[in-house]
């Protein structure tokens, strides 16, 4: 069954006409995860409608020095591959449904060159970070602030290799709700950090500045 209706296949062949680089999708696939087998056919059906984006497959252990190498420590997993095939820090643990299709749509985008613009400024500030950093953005998909975040991070991520950032559905992943002791979403943790988190939407310059203040 199709996880894209015809309406919405026209429009994203549309948008991914815009594409400016190419990018590839890796996944990788345990067939007793049923979310994991769930990922790959939104993915096909994704690869399908641009030869701008293109789908990368294992099954889980069949590469394990590339599993290790884009920190696929969770299923189901997407990561985005920049036009050199090298990973650009974006990465979904959870099938980008509900609300967070979009934001999985603008990763597309501005990893392609066709997304958002984004000021010098901030570009800049994005840039002079050089410490190792991970943004875990916990979410739901019915909830509407929360791609909003997503997209900042994965922004921060794009611009700049030391930045890794990653969607987790919450409704897939008990063990870091509990771990974190989270009641609402959207929650950003910065570097597995439990003193290091934050709550409710946060537009890229705020998201800037919470970076900065948590490595100082």
């Amino acid at each position: 069954m199709s996880m894209l209706d015809e309406n919405i296949i026209k429009q994203l062949e549309e948008v991914f006409s815009k594409l400016k680089k190419p990018i590839k999708m890796l996944t990788f696939v345990d067939e007793n995860v049923k979310k994991s087998v769930e990922m790959l056919e939104f993915l096909e059906e994704i690869d399908a409608l641009t030869e701008m984006i293109s789908l990368e497959k294992y099954t889980l252990g069949e590469n394990a020095e590339l599993e290790e190498k884009v920190n696929a420590d969770k299923l189901p997993v997407v990561v985005l591959l920049d036009e050199n095939g090298t990973y650009s820090g974006v990465k979904f643990h959870g099938i980008p449904g509900g609300h967070e299709f979009n934001s999985f749509i603008l990763a597309l985008l501005n990893l392609g060159g066709a997304g958002q613009e984004i000021p010098e400024e901030l570009v800049e500030d994005i840039k002079a970070i050089k410490e190792k950093l991970n943004l875990k953005i916990v979410v739901s998909l019915s909830c509407p602030h929360c791609p909003h975040v997503v997209t900042a991070a994965q922004q921060m991520a794009i611009i700049n290799p030391n930045i890794e950032a990653e969607m987790i559905d919450a409704a897939l992943y008990r063990e870091i709700v509990e771990k974190y002791r989270i009641q609402s979403v959207p929650v950003t943790i910065i570097n597995n950090d439990r003193d290091k988190m934050f709550i409710g939407k946060k537009s890229l310059e705020d998201l800037i500045h919470l970076v900065k203040e948590s490595l100082n």
